[in-house]
């Protein structure tokens, strides 16, 4: 499998399962693709790779940071928020292992990239 396919197809999935408009406050294309991924992956493959934490932990914390402040969403959605956020971690964790970090930070920017054209 390649992750960063998976990553691509997850984005675009998502982008016809869940159409409309970014959320107020969206951060912009630059940081979506480019910074985020960039420090998001170093915080959550680099460097609980090295530390020999388990993927599904740091898979879970990043799913965690995704959660803003203040978002009202029903329960059903914070669960498919959760379950979708954590399921990126892993396949970007998969890309990670397989390319090193460049590689989670393409899977991880690509995703986002399709998934928030």
């Amino acid at each position: 499998m390649n992750p960063i396919l998976a990553a691509a197809a997850l984005g675009l999935f998502k982008r016809v399962l869940l159409p409309g408009k970014l959320p107020k406050g969206h951060p912009g294309a630059l940081h979506t693709t480019v910074l985020g991924p960039l420090a998001e992956e170093l915080q959550f493959r680099a460097l609980p790779a090295r530390l020999g934490l388990p993927t599904p932990l740091s898979s879970a914390v990043f799913a965690m940071a995704h959660f803003a402040g203040g978002d009202s969403m029903t329960p059903q959605f914070a669960i498919f928020r959760f379950a979708d956020t954590f399921a990126g971690g892993m396949l970007y964790s998969a890309a990670y292992k397989q390319m090193g970090y460049l590689g989670a930070v393409a899977a991880h920017a690509v995703h986002n990239l399709l998934c928030n054209a």
